[in-house]
């Protein structure tokens, strides 16, 4: 049972922690203005001036699935982007934006001190939500609706969600996909044998393909630190495990076999066997063999 236990159990944490790994590196990446800037220009198509205007207003809470996975940013004052990267595909992502949405444009209004109770129309940036997907699964769409997904078009409010797949050329947007795509790549690869060496691996083959090269470079340590911290908290977990499941066996044992001594005690009172014996064949004492009597006797079964 317990070869077959821990090993689902790693599985699972390992999945968990590959997931980090990208968001992590999401994260570090965008709080970058260059690299904010590069993201504009490949969502938008355009070529940002040299000093675009670009306020970032990523929520300070961890919404859409445990990590910092998400971005906000306002360019020039005229379009709102959200953007979420997603390596688990599911249909409520949908779902999920339009909360984060809502929420965005609280802080947005928030920080300039704006009022919903105005007596003009706000002034709102035109807002543009994309989802940078980077699973295996084979989606077959461009954008989600909230409309279609949950109410075949019939409602009165909607929410459209550009789903991203690749960038064009070597833009930002595919330099951190592909970056995802090595690390799964390298995972299984190595597998359980993963550590520092193989997070340097993967290191060595973005810089080989051009991928992400000077943030790497700028933040070689950094990386490499979160992927080996990573497969660190893996190993502590199964060795956890592994510690907690003997454990429990082992309390299981004693208590199965306290168990099996006072349930022969409880029938040697029913029979009012004499003290002696009852310690001598149950192995009790006689303090808890006096306190069994008494419980029995509460019980009117004595």
């Amino acid at each position: 049972m317990i070869e077959e236990q821990i090993p689902r159990k790693i599985a699972e944490t390992g999945l968990k922690m590959k997931r980090k790994v990208k968001d992590s590196v999401f994260t570090k990446l965008f709080a970058e203005q260059g690299y904010v800037t590069e993201l504009y220009e490949a969502l938008s198509g355009k070529s940002a001036k040299k000093n675009p205007e670009i306020e970032v207003i990523t929520l300070e809470t961890v919404l859409m699935n445990g990590y910092y996975n998400d971005l906000g940013f306002v360019a020039d004052g005229r379009f709102m982007y959200l953007v979420e990267a997603q390596s688990d595909w599911s249909p409520n992502i949908v779902l999920r934006v339009l909360f984060y949405y809502v929420r965005t444009w609280e802080e947005y209004l928030s920080r300039r001190k704006i009022s919903v109770h105005e007596s003009k129309v706000i002034h709102l940036p035109k807002p543009e939500l994309y989802i940078i997907y980077t699973g295996s699964e084979h989606l077959g769409i461009e954008q989600l609706s909230f409309a279609e997904t949950y109410f075949s078009g019939n409602s009165p409010i909607d929410l459209r969600v550009k789903i991203i797949r690749d960038g064009c050329g070597n833009d930002i947007i595919h330099q951190y996909v592909r970056f995802t795509q090595i690390c799964a790549e390298v995972r299984q690869e190595y597998g359980a044998s993963w550590g520092g060496n193989q997070a340097k691996e993967i290191i060595q083959r973005c810089k080989q393909e051009n991928i992400l090269v000077r943030f790497l470079e700028q933040r070689e340590k950094e990386v490499i630190g979160m992927m080996t911290t990573d497969v660190e908290y893996v190993n502590w977990m199964n060795s956890k495990w592994k510690e907690n499941y003997q454990q429990g066996m082992e309390q299981g044992r004693e208590q199965g076999i306290q168990l099996k001594q006072e349930r022969v005690a409880k029938e040697m009172l029913a029979d009012h066997m004499p003290m002696d014996l009852i310690m001598k064949y149950s192995e009790l004492s006689e303090e808890r063999i006096l306190e069994l009597k008494k419980d029995l006797e509460q019980a009117g079964e004595l």
